[in-house]
């Protein structure tokens, strides 16, 4: 073939791969007409996956080299046909073709012996491709899985020629799955699919122990058997990594840097550069990537080859934690929540397009994986103080459901000792008459000191061993200290309360509950209790009654102890001293409790917030954390009056100074997004609603990973912007898993656990399933009416939902007699109107026509649309359905 022909195959070649894989076959009999050998030349190249190189340059030497080779060494006529089923192959017979590469085909084959039979995958160069240079590659691929002896990765059997020339290789044959099918169907959570990447990192490493770089690590390459052992496969293109027991051929150089995946190439790949062990750390990266998201980091269906050589040269990929799909295998958003922060970092530092910006080995990555695994600081990160400290907390378990939980039980501590150390001073000159007096305090130092001791002791490893302490065994070990100790009843009580609260942060709420009453015993025998431990007790009391369920109780609880911080800040509104500061700040603290437990009456609720804020304003208090507090509760207490503009100004804030007080991961910022959420969703604003929910139930998954009743009210969140979004299953999907963190956190006793029964049903009636909407009704009564009195505005919604259900199985009597009482529980509660007084009148003016009132359908029609607009506003979505739907049939 003259260089005429030769410049028409480059051209041809360049033409073609450069078009979209579904268009290339048609281009190529197009261009090629009755020139087999130029066809077939162009056909090898394509699927050699050659396209990957495709700069002019590259695909000039290339194609060059490729080319100048078939045609000046002629294919000899001893190299006939290729294998055939059934033929054999030395001791072995071909059963099956198991895949086919740009110049090789491998084959499943059985050996056929008297005693056994073995399954092995043969490896043979087609013959097409046999030339000098193919040949030293199949030799050196021979060699390089000679010198392999792991248990990751396929092993050689044996090798020779077949009988009609065709080099072949016998392997290992591997059946089973790629492993990102794998971690797929198996739904694999990260850190299994850690553990199995490690595998892979055990036979790469190997490999360049022995020298040895495989450059072509991609999941096809990478399967996994039942028994979950990883087996790494095709060292094809495996070069020796200083090539010093083959020739130093150049052509072999060339053909061995050509054949490359597209997806999974390093950008010195395609630039043909020398591949060094930081190419494999690139591939392995790219695995890495696949197997945790589920994604491929470009795609490339639709692209063409110069496209995808673009992507890899110039553009990063996005962040694992950015590309996880809706379709992932596992939960979209906790997926999201841990590829965050390191796993993003270490797939990243792997995937830079310089090499010597990755890791300089296998062996990096690896030490990174298991310190990422172990909570220790990954080396690819900056190693920031706050950092240290947060990978320690992780690390060490009885700190690792929320940080702040044990934060929150060292202040507490730390509070115990300060105020212990305090009395001490203020009663020196008496001890110094009172010997006794002094060896009493000092021993309730010495024992504060040892029960601390005590604690940490029982987390440190030297001590534990290799027991995983919980926080809830760090705190168990602190209560069995404080009863086996001869405290005094107020140093004993000051403790109880500090514990009670920690249990109660913990979601351990029948502890909790234990320990407040054990302090309260204590406490009762001391005739004047230190005023800001009695502020201490009562709020902690208070947050124990109102998390169980029983509002009024704790309201109850607190209306003293707020008498008594009135007077004691009435006595002092300019803050003089430590005491009178601390009276104040507890002040305020109970106020926004206050505000909370009374968040039913919104208008109360609202002002109890304001006078916080007074107080707040008039001592010039800028502490983040109080402030947090108070704009929250004002923001909900604003948006439940639907003070929209005024609601969303003050959450805003709270989130601003929470994260101020806390950082960007706090429980304070959680909450307040979470109540964000709800006002987009009340100003139909969903995609908002949606970012907010999603922003509050990472942060509240992040801090507890087992699970609370915060996550619950996250889910609600994103079920009900579900809802208003169309995607019910997805909704129900929500409102079944709160409900599961809900029965192993609280019960199904509890009002929350009604709550969501009530959504629940609301998404079954959507979905024509009343039966199970009846069911779910039916469980949230009696669970409501056992927690709070009739009066409460809350009441009224498990008559409305059986109302509405009875209206839709056409029980019109029954549904207006619930209705009736749903609407007076709600009139009663809220006389200036609420939106389940309008949902009560929408549901009579049905069920009153079904039943061919007319004037009772009428009326119930005009009150529950003027409700609707005067809540919702004239122009809102909820108006407009219930307008359009009732002037339909009224």
């Amino acid at each position: 073939m003259s260089n005429d022909d030769w410049q028409k195959a480059k051209e041809i070649f360049l033409h073609i791969s450069s078009l979209p894989k579904s268009a290339q076959s048609d281009a190529l009999d197009t261009a090629c007409g009755d020139l087999p050998e130029l066809k077939q030349l162009i056909e090898g190249l394509l699927k050699g996956e050659s396209l990957d190189s495709q700069s002019d340059h590259a695909v000039s030497k290339l194609v060059g080299a490729q080319a100048q080779d078939m045609l000046n060494n002629k294919v000899d006529e001893h190299y006939s046909a290729d294998v055939q089923i059934g033929q054999r192959i030395g001791e072995y017979e071909v059963q099956d073709v198991l895949g086919e590469g740009g110049m090789g085909v491998v084959y499943l084959a059985q050996l056929k012996d008297a005693e056994f039979e073995q399954s092995v995958a043969i490896k043979i160069i087609k013959a097409q491709f046999m030339l000098p240079q193919t040949i030293e590659r199949f030799r050196q691929e021979r060699q390089i899985l000679a010198s392999i002896k792991h248990p990751n990765v396929a092993q050689l059997i044996s090798g020779g020629e077949t009988t009609n020339g065709l080099p072949y290789i016998v392997m290992e044959y591997v059946e089973g799955t790629n492993i990102i099918d794998y971690c797929r169907v198996n739904k694999l959570s990260v850190a299994q699919r850690l553990d199995m990447f490690k595998q892979v990192l055990n036979a790469l490493s190997y490999a360049h122990q022995n020298l040895i770089i495989h450059r072509d690590i991609k999941p096809s390459n990478v399967l996994v058997t039942q028994e979950g052992t990883v087996k790494l496969l095709d060292f094809g293109i495996a070069k020796l990594i200083e090539d010093k027991e083959l020739p130093a051929d150049q052509s072999l150089t060339q053909v061995d840097t050509r054949v490359m995946t597209p997806s999974n190439a390093s950008p010195e790949q395609v630039r043909r550069e020398k591949a060094t062990t930081r190419t494999d750390v690139y591939g392995l990266c790219t695995l890495l990537y696949q197997m945790l998201t589920e994604q491929a980091l470009f795609d490339t269906t639709q692209a063409t080859s110069r496209e995808v050589e673009d992507w890899i040269l110039e553009k990063m990929p996005t962040k694992p934690s950015a590309n996880v799909s809706s379709l992932h295998s596992l939960e979209q958003s906790a997926m999201r929540s841990t590829l965050v922060g390191d796993l993003d970092t270490i797939i990243l530092k792997g995937l830079q397009k310089e090499p010597e910006l990755r890791y300089a080995s296998v062996e990096q990555l690896q030490q990174d994986i298991q310190r990422y695994l172990t909570n220790y600081p990954i080396l690819a990160k900056p190693t920031s103080k706050a950092y240290k400290v947060q990978k320690f907390v992780q690390r060490n378990r009885a700190f690792s459901v929320l940080s702040s939980v044990f934060v929150v039980c060292l202040i507490a501590f730390t509070f115990t000792v300060n105020y212990q150390s305090s009395l001490i001073q203020q009663e020196r000159d008496k001890a110094l008459r009172e010997a006794d007096n002094a060896v009493r305090e000092a021993n309730n130092a010495y024992q504060v000191t040892s029960l601390l001791t005590d604690m940490f002791k029982s987390a440190n490893p030297l001590y534990s061993g290799d027991v995983v302490i919980t926080p809830s065994d760090l705190v168990d070990t602190a209560t069995q200290q404080v009863q086996a100790a001869d405290f005094d009843p107020l140093l004993r009580g000051d403790i109880l309360v500090s514990l009670a609260d920690v249990y109660r942060s913990l979601a351990q709420y029948d502890k909790a509950q234990t320990l407040i009453d054990s302090a309260e015993e204590t406490l009762s025998s001391i005739d004047s209790l230190p005023i800001n431990l009695r502020f201490r007790f009562a709020a902690t009391q208070s947050n124990i009654a109102y998390i169980a369920g029983k509002y009024e109780l704790a309201f109850e609880i607190l209306e003293p102890v707020l008498v008594q911080l009135q007077q004691r800040y009435d006595e002092s509104k300019v803050l003089g001293n430590i005491e009178s500061q601390t009276a104040t700040r507890y002040f305020r603290a109970l106020i926004y409790q206050s505000a909370n437990v009374s968040y039913t009456n919104e208008p109360e609720a609202l002002a109890l917030a304001e006078k916080a804020l007074k107080i707040a304003t008039d001592n010039d208090i800028n502490s983040a954390h109080d402030l947090s507090a108070v704009y929250g509760m004002l923001g909900i207490s604003y948006r439940e009056l639907f003070r929209n503009d005024e609601a969303l100004l003050m959450l805003n804030k709270s989130v601003d100074y929470a994260k101020q007080a806390y950082g960007e991961i706090n429980l304070e910022s959680a909450y307040s997004l979470n109540q964000l959420a709800s006002l987009y969703s009340n100003l139909e604003d969903y995609d908002s609603a949606q970012k907010m929910a999603q922003a509050s139930y990472d942060i509240r998954v992040a801090l507890y990973p087992d699970g609370h009743p915060e996550i619950a009210a996250s889910l609600g969140n994103l079920a009900n912007i579900a809802q208003n979004k169309g995607n019910i299953e997805q909704a129900i999907k929500h409102r079944i898993e709160s409900s599961k963190i809900i029965e192993n956190s609280l019960g199904n006793d509890h009002v929350f656990a009604a709550a969501n029964a009530m959504a629940l049903a609301d998404l079954y009636i959507i979905t024509d399933q009343y039966d199970q909407a009846l069911e779910k009704a039916n469980f949230a009564l009696p669970v409501m009416k056992a927690n709070m009195s009739d009066d409460v505005l809350d009441m009224a919604r498990p008559y409305r939902l059986l109302g509405k259900i009875l209206h839709y199985q056409n029980a019109h009597s029954e549904a207006i007699e619930n209705l009736n009482y749903s609407l007076q529980i709600a009139t009663t509660a809220r006389p200036d109107g609420h939106w389940l007084a309008a949902d009560a009148h929408f549901y009579l003016a049905l069920n009153h026509h079904e039943q061919g009132n007319k004037v009772l359908a009428k009326e119930h029609k005009e009150k529950s649309i003027l409700l609707y607009v005067k809540i919702f506003g004239e122009d809102s979505v909820r108006a407009n359905n219930a307008r359009d739907k009732l002037q339909a049939i009224l």
